[in-house]
């Protein structure tokens, strides 16, 4: 009940949307581990996280849904 009472100003804000997209991309793209410093590799990374994309929305909006 805090979280929830704590996270209420942004749901229905940009912030939400932006954290939503962040741990999707991230979560689809990298996973755990952290983003490549080459172009190559980066460019690599996130075509191959394209086709996660979608399952990785899921997984974080279930996630958000858990907290609230």
């Amino acid at each position: 009940m805090p979280l929830l009472l704590s996270a209420s100003p942004y749901i229905n804000s940009d912030d939400l949307t932006d954290m939503l997209l962040q741990l999707s991309f991230g979560s689809a793209c990298f996973g755990e581990i952290d983003a490549p410093r080459t172009r190559t590799a980066y460019e690599l990374a996130v075509d191959r996280g394209r086709e996660r994309l979608y399952a990785s929305l899921e997984e974080a909006s279930a996630m958000l849904a858990g907290w609230c």
